[in-house]
C-alpha cells in the first residue's frame, strides 16, 4: 500500500478500464488511464503538489530521501516526453504540450463509476477528454532493473463525457447514443382551409365597360434630346 492521492475534475487520455491492455513495451496486461495536469490551473497545481508530497514521502519510506532530487518522478512534463518522443523518432502529441502527465495502471479491474456511483459497462462512454476523478496511490517498487516510485490505479468516477474535446483513445458517444429522434410536427398549409376572396362574388368588371371610349389623347411631344 503506497501513498493514496484523489485526483479530482481532470481530464484523462488513453482509458483502458474494462479491458486490460498492454502498454508499449511491456507484456503484462493492466487496466490503465492517463491523467493530464495543467500547471496553470490552481486546482491543478494543488494536485501536482500533493502528488509531489507522496511522492517524497515513499522515497522517505523506502529510505532513499537522498534521492529525491534526482529520482525520476511519475508525472512528467508533457514537453519532456514529447522530446524523447522525437528522439525515437516519434511524432509530438500535442494534446500534453504544456501540460503534465501521469499512468496510473492496475492488474486487477477496479471501481469505474458515474456521478451516481454506479458501474460504467459501456467504455465508450468514457473516453479520453473526459473529465474525472481517478483515486491512484504512489508506491516505492525496487528491482533490479527500474526501482522507483509507481503510480497505482485505484478507481475512476465519470464527472462529464459531455462538451469535451476527445483526444487520445476511446470515442466520444455518437449522436445517435445522445438523443432519441424527434418527429417534426405535421402541419397544414396556411391557404388549404382559406377561400379566395372573390370565390362567391362575381368577378369585378372593367369601369368602362357601359361607358363610351376616351377619345383619342394628342401626341406628347418629347425634347429633342430624348428621341
Amino acid at each position: 500500500m503506497g501513498t493514496p492521492v484523489k485526483l479530482t475534475n481532470v481530464t484523462i487520455c488513453y482509458p483502458h478500464l474494462l479491458t486490460p491492455h498492454k502498454a508499449p513495451g511491456s507484456d503484462k496486461l493492466n487496466y490503465s488511464v492517463e491523467v493530464h495536469l495543467d500547471p496553470n490551473k490552481p486546482t491543478d497545481v494543488a494536485l501536482l503538489n500533493e502528488l509531489e508530497a507522496a511522492f517524497r514521502a515513499e522515497l522517505t519510506g523506502a529510505g532513499k530521501a537522498q534521492a529525491i532530487e534526482f529520482m525520476e518522478r511519475p508525472f512528467k512534463a508533457g514537453d519532456s516526453v514529447n522530446a524523447e518522443r522525437a528522439k525515437k523518432g516519434k511524432g509530438p502529441r500535442p494534446e500534453i504540450v504544456g501540460k503534465y502527465v501521469m499512468r496510473a495502471a492496475t492488474a486487477s479491474q477496479c471501481p469505474v463509476v458515474d456521478r451516481s456511483r454506479q458501474p460504467i459497462l459501456d467504455a465508450t462512454q468514457i473516453f479520453g477528454g473526459c473529465i474525472c476523478h481517478v483515486a491512484v496511490d504512489l508506491y516505492w517498487f525496487s528491482n533490479a532493473t527500474n526501482p522507483g516510485v509507481f503510480c497505482g490505479l485505484n478507481g475512476v468516477q465519470l464527472i462529464s463525457n459531455v462538451n469535451v474535446t476527445p483526444i487520445g483513445g476511446g470515442s466520444a458517444p455518437s449522436a445517435e447514443e445522445l438523443f432519441d429522434v424527434i418527429e417534426a410536427p405535421a402541419q397544414q398549409p396556411a391557404f388549404q382551409t382559406q377561400q379566395p376572396a372573390f370565390q362567391n362574388e362575381a368577378a369585378p368588371q372593367p369601369a368602362f365597360q357601359n361607358e363610351a371610349a376616351p377619345p383619342p389623347q394628342k401626341p406628347v411631344s418629347v425634347p429633342p434630346w430624348m428621341a
